[in-house]
């Protein structure tokens, strides 16, 4: 079984796609705050989250990564897709295109300034949370991970072929700004 949280405006055909967002199709609902998940335990082989967990604080994330974990079988893989916290601080203090690439990204919300494109990844679309490497390691293995395979990937690489072209979200090859992306096998 694979399934997608939090799918939004990408629905990917094959999966079970899950959300909360009635302005979006999705297949079951899940309400990643509650305690209640939409699968049995031990019964999902694949999940794909992206652009999901920065909208939670660090607890509830870890709370949403335990619950994914519980639901995953022996051997099953999750894939989780966050902004780059170390590539936003790169692209503010190096990348002379960092601004261009962020409003040629997001045209509808075009930043005159590199503080404010700053101040909008932390503090709007519903962000309460960002994380690095380390960060995020630490709320997975918080969260139970601790015996498991853990890889870290450029943005657009899978090790796991099952999630070739799932993403939606997508940088520039030259852009400063990156994914942070990770994928867990479960032991």
């Amino acid at each position: 079984m694979k399934v997608h949280v939090g799918s939004g405006k990408n629905y990917l055909q094959g999966w079970i796609n899950c959300d909360i967002n009635s302005n979006h199709k999705y297949d079951r609902e899940w309400d990643l705050l509650s305690s209640v998940t939409p699968f049995d335990d031990n019964s999902v082989d694949y999940i794909f989250t992206e652009h999901v967990l920065e909208h939670f604080t660090l607890k509830q994330a870890i709370s949403i990564l335990k619950a994914f974990r519980s639901v995953m079988k022996q051997g099953a893989v999750l894939r989780v897709v966050v902004p780059s916290l170390e590539s936003l601080i790169e692209g503010y203090l190096y990348d002379e295109h960092f601004l261009d690439t962020y409003n040629s990204t997001f045209t509808d919300r075009k930043a005159a300034f590199k503080a404010q494109l700053f101040n909008r990844t932390f503090y709007e679309y519903g962000h309460k949370n960002m994380f690095d490497k380390q960060l995020l390691l630490f709320a997975l293995r918080s969260a139970g991970f601790r015996h498991c395979d853990v890889r870290f990937f450029d943005s657009d690489s899978v090790g796991c072929e099952v999630f070739e072209g799932v993403g939606r979200r997508k940088y520039k090859v030259n852009s400063s700004v990156k994914n942070l992306t990770v994928e867990v096998v479960k032991r």
